[in-house]
């Protein structure tokens, strides 16, 4: 089922009802306001990609093919969408290798450009190739 995406307002909504000092604006970004996103963000009530989101977003990318996993941990990095960049330039791969990402919707593309659906989905996924040493980076403000 596919539900449409909440508003600031709905977010900021969600948020006041569960009392929450997390930031409407902030969330909504990181989320793309997908309500799945939002509510376990709420639910964690943290600015570390909870671990519901992390294993929904693995669990689609586990379905890529080798090229489309290749593609993804050489450069699908960006914010969503990369405006600047053609799919063959992100990702040095193959366009087969995008095409797969963008068939089983673990990557869009808008207007030429490719890049996660959600802020969120592109922090786990960077965050699932990053050694356990290396420092994780920030979402941004999450409080108000």
């Amino acid at each position: 089922m596919q539900l449409p995406a909440l508003s600031v307002a709905g977010v900021r909504q969600l948020l006041d009802a569960a009392g929450s000092a997390l930031d409407a604006g902030a969330i909504f970004q990181l989320t793309g306001g997908n309500s799945f996103y939002v509510t376990e963000v709420i639910a964690a009530g943290s600015a570390e990609v909870p671990a519901t989101v992390r294993d929904a977003v693995l669990a689609r990318m586990a379905r890529l093919s080798p090229a489309g996993t290749r593609g993804r941990r050489r450069g699908f990095r960006t914010r969503p969408p990369s405006r600047d960049r053609s799919p063959g330039r992100v990702s040095g791969q193959p366009l087969t290798a995008v095409d797969d990402c963008l068939e089983r919707g673990v990557l869009i593309m808008e207007e030429g450009a490719v890049g996660f659906r959600h802020d969120l989905a592109r922090l786990a996924a960077e965050r699932s190739l990053l050694p356990l040493s290396a420092p994780r980076p920030t979402p941004g403000p999450w409080r108000r």
